[in-house]
C-alpha cells in the first residue's frame, strides 16, 4: 500500500505487476471545523475481496487523521453495511436529530456530486474516535 500524495489521505494497493487493486481516501470535501472527516472512493477489486485489503485502507485513513479529528462520516453502499459495521461504523438516520449543521453541510455536497440512483443505493455511516 502506497500513498502517492505523502500525507496519508490517499492510499493505493497494487498488486506484482504495479496494477492498482485497491483504493481508498479522504474525501475532496476536506475536514469541516468540527473535525468530521470524509471517507471517499473505497475500493477493492473483486478478485482480491476477502484479502483485507479493505479493512487495511479503511484503517490506515482513520489513523491519519484519528489525531487531529473526532470522526468520519460517508455515504456506503448498503451491499457493504456489514462491512463498515464490523469497523466499528454505524449508519445514521437521514436527516437525523444528531447531526450538526456543519455535518449536514459536509452531507449535502456529496449528495450534491452523487447520482440520484446512487443516493437510493447508499446510507450514511459514520464513526467517532476516542
Amino acid at each position: 500500500i502506497t500513498q502517492p500524495d505523502g500525507n496519508g489521505s490517499v492510499l493505493l494497493a497494487t498488486d506484482r505487476r504495479g496494477a492498482i487493486v485497491a483504493t481508498g481516501s479522504l474525501g475532496r470535501f476536506g475536514l469541516n471545523a468540527n473535525g468530521i472527516g470524509a471517507l471517499a472512493n473505497l475500493f477493492v477489486d473483486d478478485a482480491y475481496k476477502g484479502q483485507g485489503l479493505g479493512r487495511r485502507l479503511v484503517t490506515l485513513l482513520e489513523d491519519t487523521v484519528q489525531d487531529r479529528y473526532v470522526g468520519l462520516l460517508f455515504r456506503a453502499y448498503r451491499s457493504a453495511q456489514g462491512f463498515y459495521e464490523r469497523l466499528g461504523y454505524r449508519p445514521l438516520a437521514e436527516g437525523g436529530q444528531e447531526k450538526d449543521v456543519l455535518e449536514r453541510q459536509l452531507q449535502l455536497q456529496v449528495a450534491a456530486a452523487m447520482g440520484e440512483r446512487e443516493a437510493k443505493a447508499s446510507l450514511w455511516m459514520e464513526k467517532r474516535f476516542g
